[in-house]
């Protein structure tokens, strides 16, 4: 398995040296800025699996290039750790809300560092693990029709409403009447989508046309 990718963020050469040195015997792979705007070259050209920076750097420091982070939608889930230095209450808070995933005052243990490092790696792969997956419907007749149409677009409107897994609905052209009535219930209790006579009238058309 590859190595997994940290950008270490960090005007500092000695803690670059020191930091970056350690997780890498640790067997990360580091990528290591100076300031912000070399981390958003390093991040453009492949997303890491972790940003470690510090609060206060020239440039571009590490507040603003958290938001930065957390504004695109191909980083804003990647974890982030910030540090800074001891007792800087304002800046732990400047950074969780710039949207930090954790906050190591300096001086810190190494080994303190790299718990928060697995911590937050195995955070982020869970959450990836996690994500959901959309189902689909699909709605089949020999002849189509209006009813068909009105039936897939109601029975839509109420799983999305009451959550296909929870309401445990299922929908089949083969059962208009059936699915038709529990849409109409629903768009009568909600006051969304066709109402009862109408969903009726629809599916007396479409019958009339087949």
């Amino acid at each position: 398995m590859a190595a997994e990718d940290i950008v270490l963020v960090d005007d500092d050469r000695v803690i670059q040296k020191m930091v970056g040195g350690f997780l890498e015997r640790r067997g990360y792979h580091v990528r290591k800025a100076s300031d912000g705007i070399e981390a958003l070259r390093f991040v453009r050209d492949r997303i890491p699996d972790l940003v470690i920076t510090d609060v206060r750097m020239p440039e571009l420091n590490g507040i603003e290039l958290t938001s930065r982070l957390r504004a695109h939608h191909r980083t804003a889930a990647v974890p982030i750790l910030m540090f800074s230095e001891l007792g800087s209450a304002h800046d732990a808070l400047a950074g969780y809300a710039a949207g930090a995933d954790d906050y190591l005052p300096k001086p810190f243990e190494l080994e303190i560092l790299e718990a928060k490092v697995q911590s937050l790696l195995r955070r982020s792969a869970g959450d990836s693990a996690k994500v959901n997956r959309g189902k689909v419907i699909l709605f089949a007749h020999a002849k189509g029709g209006v009813g068909t149409t009105c039936l897939a677009v109601n029975t839509a409107i109420l799983l999305a409403a009451c959550g296909l897994s929870s309401c445990g609905a299922t929908a089949s052209a083969a059962q208009p009447a059936r699915n038709e009535n529990s849409a109409a219930k629903y768009m009568t209790r909600s006051g969304r989508g066709l109402k009862p006579d109408a969903l009726s009238s629809r599916a007396k058309r479409a019958r009339t046309h087949r």
